[in-house]
């Protein structure tokens, strides 16, 4: 959330930002208002929108799963340890061994988890999982600061259980507003995300998004 705008964090997220961390013209989280492009009257309140769009391949997500997990609930198992939560939204940290859709559907509850006390080895979402990696919260410096106000959207039909891969493109569009584009997008995407050796890990990438 951001500050000023009366809406109160849900259990488990950060305290509100100041809006310069979103919003061009205000003072950001240190204290610092960015120079703003030229000619001011037309950047001030404005920000700088990211669009990203991510074609997901999902006949050869399932094969992955099948090939490397012997029964339905294995795969599941395996596709939410490659994400850090299940299908429904419920995050491994919370709901380790199966989902929990009651509690995926829950804002009051989904979020409201950390890694360094409750998942330090990666037990339950492993170190190196989409949403340990976009997101570390308590277990990397500054994690406020590379925050970004963002939307997904999913384009082309989806693949039926079952089917193969039909040639039809598909995936996801990523709206991501922030008020430093190198210091929130491409910061994650760069370090957290593509980083082989984020928090110890040796040769790997984000297994989702890298």
């Amino acid at each position: 959330q951001i500050e000023g705008t009366g809406l109160e964090p849900v259990p488990g997220s950060f305290p509100p930002s100041k809006p310069g961390e979103f919003v061009l013209g205000y003072p950001d989280d240190v204290g610092v208002v960015a120079p703003l492009p030229e000619p001011e009257a037309l950047s001030r309140n404005g920000t700088y929108l990211v669009y990203r769009k991510l074609q997901q391949h999902v006949g050869a997500f399932r094969d992955f799963l099948s090939q490397n997990a012997a029964t339905p609930d294995e795969q599941e198992l395996l596709a939410a340890k490659l994400m850090g939560r299940w299908r429904s939204g419920a995050p491994l940290v919370l709901a380790p061994e199966r989902d929990d859709p009651l509690l995926g559907e829950d804002p009051l509850r989904n979020n409201d988890f950390n890694y360094g006390q409750m998942d330090p080895i990666g037990y339950a979402a492993p170190v190196g999982s989409h949403i340990r990696r976009v997101n570390p919260r308590d277990t990397e410096l500054n994690v406020q600061r590379h925050l970004m106000v963002r939307r997904g959207l999913t384009y082309g039909p989806a693949l039926p259980e079952g089917a193969a891969e039909d040639g039809i493109e598909r995936g996801l569009t990523l709206l991501a507003g922030c008020a430093r584009i190198h210091d929130q997008f491409e910061f994650v995407q760069q370090i957290w995300v593509n980083d082989t050796e984020f928090m110890g890990i040796k040769n790997e990438r984000d297994p989702i998004t890298g």
